[in-house]
């Protein structure tokens, strides 16, 4: 698992830079602000398995405020994405609008998959979001730190390919479906 200064020591050796970050950043406010920025962007990118909440959405009122929605329920203030809605039985859930801080359904008792940009409130990634991460931030700073605009042509494809490796890496760890054994295929032998 990778740390937030981690992340940015290797996005300033990524643009050359030999003066690494330290604990104290106030000398480079850049690097904060890459961090806090491209955090929630990075994790919007994908459905990242380390980022996933479920949970249950606080009801905020029962009114009809929106034509053909019942409830109202409240966002979680931590979203960076939706992943899914789903009822109390576990069923998906496809009707429904965000307007605002708000969901309207007509679900009663509403859950929630989204993903969190405080899920990892240490701020503690796996190694292959860190190197995306770390190649992003490389990207936004380059021209700030380095002063060379020709290095964004080298690092822009740099943060595909890894962005592209760290969501093949991320789906890869789902659990594969479990297999039934089959009593005519197994008969056979």
């Amino acid at each position: 698992m990778t740390t937030k200064q981690q992340i940015l020591n290797m996005a300033l050796m990524k643009i050359g830079d030999i003066k690494l970050a330290d604990d104290d950043l106030s000398n480079r406010p850049y690097l904060n602000i890459a961090y806090a920025t491209g955090k929630d962007i990075m994790l919007s990118y994908h459905y990242w398995n380390f980022a996933k909440i479920a949970t249950d959405l606080m009801l905020v009122s029962e009114s009809g405020e929106i034509p053909n929605y019942k409830y109202k329920y409240l966002v979680p203030i931590d979203m960076v994405s939706l992943v899914k809605l789903f009822s109390t039985y576990l069923n998906n859930v496809y009707d429904y609008t965000i307007i605002g801080k708000n969901i309207y359904s007509n679900e009663k008792n509403l859950k929630i998959m989204y993903i969190s940009n405080t899920a990892n409130d240490d701020d503690i990634y796996p190694p292959y979001f860190a190197e995306a991460f770390a190649c992003y931030i490389a990207k936004e700073i380059c021209t700030v730190v380095a002063g060379k605009a020709n290095m964004l042509q080298v690092l822009s494809p740099l943060f595909q390919l890894s962005l592209s490796n760290a969501i093949s890496k991320d789906s890869s760890e789902i659990p594969s479906p479990i297999l039934k054994s089959n009593y005519y295929k197994n008969s056979r032998y």
